[in-house]
């Protein structure tokens, strides 16, 4: 697995306190769980990062020095709490809170969003780092489309090689955009598509594409 994968993919996991192996730019998506009804949490802000079973979110992700490729996920509602990103090496659970939508890591579970929406609203993130919110009704254009009111937020952990997360949270879509500066490097994620998968072939044979 090339190494510059690595600090990647639990960025785009949102930084969980216990991490998956990566999985390589080219391992297909894990196979289509059974589908579930829609559920919801009610909580007001499961809107910004919504886990409807089955769909699947595709990420463009570059490097510092102009390495491309594609990360994929497919979403798996356990109920109307809990839900998960399921890649090809493992997966991620996130826990909607009535003040916020969690991350749960081996150790503890730490916010990624987390209520009011205010700017300059703080909280402890992972790994001993700080998140602020650091706009609000932000407007973003990713290969994916265009998306209004939108969540920017900012987290950051000092050190000897200080760290810094922008990421930005749309409402009824979930995670756009994630920027991760570490040191010199830089490694960027946006969205490409998202949604449900459309299987088009007869019985035997399965192709997957991606509106």
């Amino acid at each position: 697995m090339p190494h510059y994968l690595r600090p990647i993919a639990p960025c785009l996991l949102l930084a969980l306190a216990s991490c998956v192996e990566p999985p390589h730019a080219s391992a297909p998506p894990p196979p289509a769980p059974t589908a579930r009804p829609r559920v919801s949490s009610g909580t007001a802000l499961e809107r910004y990062l919504p886990l409807i079973d089955g769909q699947l979110y595709q990420y463009e992700f570059e490097t510092g020095d102009g390495q491309r490729g594609l990360l994929s996920a497919r979403i798996q509602r356990a109920d109307a709490r809990r839900g998960a990103w399921l890649l090809p090496g493992g997966g991620n659970v996130f826990v909607y809170a009535e003040d916020g939508v969690m991350s749960e890591g081996s150790d503890a579970a730490t916010y990624l969003l987390k209520a009011p929406l205010t700017v300059g609203n703080r909280w402890p993130g992972a790994q001993g780092s700080v998140v602020d919110i650091r706009r609000l009704d932000v407007t973003v254009t990713v290969p994916a489309g265009t998306f209004s009111g939108c969540v920017e937020t900012h987290e950051a952990r000092g050190g000897d090689i200080p760290r810094s997360v922008v990421a930005t949270f749309c409402p009824d879509v979930g995670m756009v955009s994630r920027a991760v500066t570490s040191g010199p490097k830089r490694e960027t994620l946006t969205l490409k598509s998202f949604g449900d998968p459309v299987d088009l072939g007869p019985d035997g044979v399965r192709v997957v594409r991606e509106d």
